[in-house]
């Protein structure tokens, strides 16, 4: 494909590199965000709902680094992660996270993690519009799933702000609390055109 090339057996897409946003650049992980990335997911408040290794260790993060630096952010079932910097610091504030599916339906699900010293202060939902903008309008997806465990409100109300509905809770046999679950948010490409 066109703006591609080969790196081992990933495709890079050498047409993504960043996304400005008025306080974000959201751009491809670079090996250098190894150490800030690890911190990251370190905050107990941040890798409460997900279901990364915690402690997550500078391995696991130089690791996580190879792989991204020469992902494409659409390859079937097969994640790919945005790197979210503050425009006026330059400091690696979050990430979001994308899984198109394997089954060729123009599905996506959408993950996404952010420093606390950021959360409720409008980041993340900047920067979730761009990446639902990005992947509507450059990838052509059609739907957009979010999964968010039951016990996490503020990301209930993100996702319910940006148009998601709330479709059903689906149990989660990875985690280790079966009495755990998880609501499936779904935004259609058309009603985030009526929406926007």
């Amino acid at each position: 494909m066109p703006g591609e090339s080969v790196i081992g057996n990933q495709r890079a897409d050498e047409e993504f590199t960043q996304i400005t946003t008025t306080r974000l650049i959201i751009r491809r992980f670079h090996k250098t965000d190894a150490s800030s990335f690890s911190a990251l997911r370190n905050y107990e408040t941040v890798a409460r709902y997900q279901d990364w290794p915690f402690p997550f260790t500078e391995k696991n993060s130089s690791a996580f680094m190879e792989q991204m630096t020469c992902s494409h952010p659409d390859i079937a079932g097969e994640w790919f992660q945005f790197a979210l910097e503050e425009c006026k610091t330059g400091t690696l504030i979050g990430d979001i996270g994308i899984h198109p599916d394997s089954h060729g339906r123009g599905e996506v699900e959408i993950g996404f993690s952010l420093h606390p010293d950021y959360q409720g202060k409008g980041f993340m939902s900047e920067a979730l519009a761009t990446v639902i903008d990005y992947l509507f309008s450059k990838r052509g997806k059609r739907r957009i799933l979010a999964v968010v465990d039951t016990r996490n409100a503020p990301s209930q109300r993100l996702m319910e702000r940006l148009g998601f509905v709330r479709e059903r809770i689906l149990a989660d046999p990875d985690r280790d609390d079966a009495a755990v679950n998880e609501y499936g948010f779904v935004l259609t490409s058309s009603r985030w055109v009526a929406q926007r």
